[in-house]
């Protein structure tokens, strides 16, 4: 076991029990659970639809839903009149009370869904986020067996509203070892879903007050969700405390049946390509037909005739670098495509310049390493551009300049960008990726992160019990979905079905969280 600053969990669940697990998480996840190896470049469909058909869902079909678990999550806050958490036997106001902190709670162990939800920030969920989450890991309606229902629809609730009014921002506790993880924890939550984290990267004191928790508490595992910056194209985007070694930080997949066009960053919806580039110094990532991203631009003629002949062309460095001046390169520019920096000058100036020189298309590389960004054209200028323009992230492009600098001669096929087949063994554009700063893999396991339909909040005194659905998409959506699928591999140990397949209360017992943990991931070796 690691010492300060992590303290790691350290139970050894053995290879049998791994390897007995592999077939069912496959059915168990619909495959949909798979892990990432979080080195490549780059927070509902509904639950149900995650799972498929009754016949694809052995644990559900064999009362596997959750029962006489209680799980745990901090968010905005829960809509406590949703018709996946509402309880007409139990007052929500009734049993509120308050701590020797002064802080309110509702508590109510014969409840239908939530157990127990601590006020830290007020009683609402104004903002929506918390209540989505929540529907998608225990969320079913009260005698229905409605399509609608979250990975553990059987399960108890006890939350923790971390957000406060309408602003959707959250403040969790800064000791969450003393001020956050013990209520959930006294009120029988060994499962726990937290669907925010910061953009710190390194290993912080956030980081350390979780594994703090859970190295004392072995049989509390805790999810987080990755983060949502795999849009900025590089290596170290998951977010503390998703850091954190005794969590499982939860990156986002595509949803099996996701049919929409490909995402590659919440605030740049363009048109995505692929560069495929060879020729460059050997085991650069330049040299063996290496697929780099691209998108779109809003200045430019269209990519098709690129596209379409579908042939090889130089790529040649601008100089200076920057294009805003006349290419002293343009021979070498003429029939090619330049790769120039933004800055410094309009975007149109630079394709201005580079349609003089002859060039074929235009690259225009970020700056900085904020990944992907818009192209607008220059509103004073009346130039006319008539070759296509692209854009690229930093990071990626390094190696080629690389290449071109040291006087390889590269050149890059244009394809178009197009959805994989196997949309859930896929990662989402804008998941974030490791390895950590320290080299650890991250994130640990992904889930359906894309088109999430879940429970819908309405506006706080709003009385009515409400079924409303909404769609959401990010690292946040994926980690409920992650930890309610532990809590059925909860149930299955705590009821007895291990080793045998059918329930024994004599072989019952309570699992630790390593070993939670590594029947998870264990299925992907």
């Amino acid at each position: 076991m690691a010492g300060s600053p992590g303290m790691e969990q350290g139970f050894n669940p053995g290879k049998a029990a791994i390897a007995d697990w592999g077939p069912y998480m496959k059915s168990l996840c619909g495959e949909a659970c798979i892990c990432q190896s979080a080195t490549a470049g780059s927070v509902n469909a509904s639950t149900s639809q995650v799972l498929g058909d009754a016949d694809t869902r052995p644990f559900w079909a064999a009362g596997l839903q959750g029962q006489d678990q209680i799980v745990s999550m901090g968010d905005t806050g829960m809509d406590m009149n949703h018709c996946f958490f509402t309880d007409t036997s139990v007052s929500f106001p009734g049993n509120q009370r308050t701590d020797g902190e002064g802080i309110p709670y509702y508590l109510s162990i014969s409840a239908r869904k939530v157990v127990y939800y601590r006020g830290l920030a007020d009683f609402v969920d104004a903002e929506g986020h918390g209540t989505h989450c929540a529907g998608s890991m225990i969320g079913a309606q009260s005698g229905s067996s409605s399509y609608w229902q979250g990975m553990a629809p059987g399960a108890y609730m006890a939350f923790t509203d971390i957000g406060s009014g309408t602003s959707g921002s959250l403040g969790p506790p800064t000791v969450l070892s003393r001020d956050y993880y013990p209520f959930p924890y006294a009120v029988g939550s060994r499962v726990d879903s937290e669907s925010w984290g910061t953009d710190v990267t390194s290993y912080d004191n956030m980081c350390r007050e979780v594994d703090i928790f859970t190295y004392v508490h072995q049989d509390f595992l805790t999810f987080f969700a990755a983060g949502n910056s795999g849009g900025l194209q590089q290596d170290d985007t998951v977010g503390s405390p998703a850091v954190s070694k005794n969590c499982v930080a939860v990156g986002a997949g595509l949803t099996a049946n996701y049919n929409g066009t490909v995402e590659q960053s919440d605030s740049v919806a363009l048109t995505p390509y692929q560069l495929v580039v060879t020729g460059g110094i050997p085991g650069s990532g330049t040299d063996n037909n290496t697929a780099f991203q691209l998108h779109s631009a809003n200045i430019g003629v269209s990519t098709s005739g690129l596209l379409s002949a579908a042939s090889p062309l130089r790529l040649v460095a601008a100089q200076p670098a920057d294009a805003c001046k006349v290419l002293s390169n343009a021979a070498a520019a003429k029939g090619a495509f330049v790769l120039a920096i933004r800055g410094n000058c309009t975007y149109t100036t630079k394709a201005s310049l580079a349609q003089k020189a002859g060039a074929a298309g235009l690259i225009l590389v970020n700056s900085n390493n904020t990944g992907f960004f818009n192209i607008n054209p220059d509103s004073s200028s009346n130039a006319q551009i008539n070759i296509p323009v692209l854009g690229m992230p930093r990071l990626p492009a390094i190696p080629i300049f690389r290449s071109l600098l040291a006087g390889f001669p590269l050149t890059g096929v244009l394809k178009s960008l197009t959805l994989p087949s196997a949309r859930w063994e896929s990662l989402a554009f804008f998941s974030s990726i490791g390895p950590t700063p320290d080299n650890r893999y991250k994130p640990d396991i992904v889930a359906p992160g894309t088109t999430i339909s879940a429970a819908a909040s309405l506006p706080p005194g709003t009385n009515s019990n409400d079924c409303a659905l909404s769609v959401d998409r990010g690292t946040s959506m994926a980690t409920p979905i992650a930890a309610g699928s532990a809590t059925l591999v909860r149930q299955y140990f705590t009821d007895g079905w291990y080793p045998t397949g059918q329930p024994n209360a004599s072989a019952a017992f309570a699992p630790s969280a390593s070993l939670i943990k590594a029947v998870l991931i264990g299925m992907c070796s």
